[in-house]
């Protein structure tokens, strides 16, 4: 008798726990209509296949998604450094080329602790910390492609400052939509 009080009440509480924990878990697709629609600036498209890829996603509230934008974007600067580190040792044709590379290596080097430093304080619900390091990071991104620009050199990390910026930007319009929720 006293197994099956237990089982019901197992049964029981796993409901409630259930509901409590799926109360808060935002819509990756709501979620990202809400942020395109604040941000012009954020592809919907972009947000949601990127949040889609992630398994947990799926389990997270709004503050979750934005760390999981903020964790993506440092992939994506870690996908940079590696880019990098490829270019250079197959030895660039020309000297703007090396250049370039050497700008973009050192910004990313930066980036990464940056995007570290946003993850950090959006995990603190240090949120007004959290955007400035995130705007740091896409002017990072976007310093390492204006330097391919004004060398007039088709740049090789137009994917990788891409998705930096994407996400940062994603992450950050987040943090803005929690804070007018």
């Amino acid at each position: 008798m006293k197994l099956i009080y237990c089982s019901i009440l197992c049964i029981l509480l796993s409901s409630i726990l259930q509901r409590h924990l799926t109360a808060d878990v935002a819509s990756v697709e709501g979620t990202c209509k809400a942020a395109a629609a604040r941000n012009r600036a954020v592809n919907y498209d972009f947000c949601v296949t990127h949040f889609l890829r992630h398994p947990w996603s799926g389990d997270v509230d709004e503050r979750g998604l934005a760390n999981i934008a903020g964790t993506l974007a440092i992939d994506a600067a870690y996908n940079g450094q590696s880019t990098i580190q490829s270019l250079l040792q197959k030895k660039p044709v020309d000297s703007a080329t090396v250049s370039g590379l050497q700008h973009c290596k050192a910004l990313y080097n930066k980036m990464l602790f940056t995007l570290a430093d946003a993850v950090d304080n959006i995990n603190s619900r240090q949120d007004e910390v959290a955007k400035n390091c995130l705007t740091m990071a896409i002017s990072q991104a976007k310093s390492c492609e204006q330097g391919f620009i004004e060398a007039r050199k088709k740049s090789p990390l137009t994917q990788e400052n891409t998705e930096a910026i994407g996400l940062s930007t994603v992450a950050m319009t987040i943090l803005d939509l929690l804070k007018h929720n």
